[in-house]
């Protein structure tokens, strides 16, 4: 029997040779294994993705009215008063009279008044009468003064005393015109043409300065003043024509854009003041003032897609399998679907792009996902 053998430094070898291969081959197979790392993951077991599932973004073109209510009242009113204390003496006019601008309606008595001024009148004569016996004093001690007979101390004395007298003088005039003031204050008129609304104390009783005496309004059209949120405030302006609906049967009306709120501090709503010119519209009326907001194609997408963060809101894209983050602007809400205002934010989503309405809370960016159907 014949038996082959290995020579000694075969032997030797023969250990390396194997540990080698112990090594090598391992790693062939895992090179071969790596060529493509996105597809291994793309194809990752399905219990490693996230179940969610997704819709579509939308693109509306037509929005509803919006109908906000108020009541209507005089575009012009005024409640009137005196700026002075008394005892009102006489009224003219009644509840319904209609009044023509600047007529007189009241008159006040207070009985400082009339001595006040006549004070003022004496003060100022007999100041002028100073004055014009002082301006004539100084022009003789002046032509005294130029032949030498008098000296430069009284000719500046007699200046100093006619200035005086001037300032005086000055001041005479201001306290008379304050008191004929205080005269004219005691009469109330109107301060355009219209109608008494109201009439609020009767002659005879007493008054304080600014106290309600009686209410007017004038005869040119009616406004409603409404409220509305901040997007739908920026496509009215000034003159813009807005539909009216009277809430008693219906009828619509045609109105104009009076007054425009731009800023308010106090809470999230802007007023907007409508002005109607229907002469069967009456004070006190009930109407709504009809909407419409007009953006064009806008995307719209489930409310529930949207989610809330210290970063603010957002919404989960499909992009290859996986989830994407997006930020995401809303200007209103319309039933269930939440219309994207156009910033450059939305620029980055799309009509028809896939976004996750339901498993958000087990999503984060990047994450692999199943949807479901």
């Amino acid at each position: 029997m014949r038996h082959s053998t290995v020579p000694p430094r075969q032997q030797r070898c023969l250990p390396v040779i194997v540990r080698a291969k112990a090594v090598i081959l391992p790693a062939l197979m895992l090179l071969a294994a790596c060529g493509d790392i996105s597809e291994i993951e793309n194809q990752a077991p399905v219990s490693d993705r996230v179940s969610v599932r997704a819709t579509a973004v939308q693109t509306v073109d037509s929005f509803p009215d919006y109908y906000f209510a108020g009541t209507t009242r005089v575009r012009q009113r005024a409640t009137l008063s005196f700026q002075l204390s008394g005892t009102l003496a006489e009224r003219h006019v009644e509840i319904g009279d209609p009044v023509d601008a600047n007529q007189l309606l009241a008159r006040l008595h207070n009985p400082q008044l009339a001595p006040a001024r006549d004070a003022a009148q004496a003060r100022l004569a007999q100041l002028s009468s100073d004055h014009s016996q002082a301006k004539r004093e100084l022009q003789r001690i002046d032509a005294l003064h130029s032949r030498g007979i008098v000296a430069i101390q009284d000719l500046e004395q007699q200046q100093a005393r006619l200035e005086s007298l001037q300032a005086a003088l000055d001041n005479a005039k201001a306290e008379l015109s304050q008191a004929e003031d205080m005269l004219v204050e005691s009469e109330l008129r109107a301060p355009f043409a219209g109608t008494i609304e109201n009439v609020l104390l009767e002659p005879g009783e007493y008054l304080q300065p600014g106290q309600a005496v009686m209410r007017m309004s004038s005869d040119d059209g009616l406004e409603v003043e409404v409220n509305l949120p901040p997007h739908l405030i920026g496509n009215l302006h000034i003159g813009q024509t807005v539909n009216v609906r009277r809430s008693l049967d219906g009828r619509r009306l045609s109105g104009q854009v009076l007054e425009l709120g731009q800023s308010n501090t106090r809470s999230s709503l802007y007023p907007l003041v409508v002005s109607m010119d229907d002469p069967h519209l009456r004070t006190g009326e009930a109407v709504e003032v009809s909407i419409n907001q007009s953006q064009g194609n806008a995307l719209a997408l489930p409310i529930t897609a949207i989610m809330r963060s210290a970063g603010g809101l957002s919404v989960f894209r499909l992009t290859d399998g996986r989830a994407e983050r997006v930020p995401v602007t809303v200007s209103q809400i319309q039933g269930e679907l939440a219309i994207l205002a156009s910033t450059p934010d939305t620029e980055t989503l799309a009509a028809g792009d896939a976004v996750v309405y339901a498993g958000l809370t087990r999503l984060t960016d990047g994450d692999l996902v199943e949807v479901l159907p």
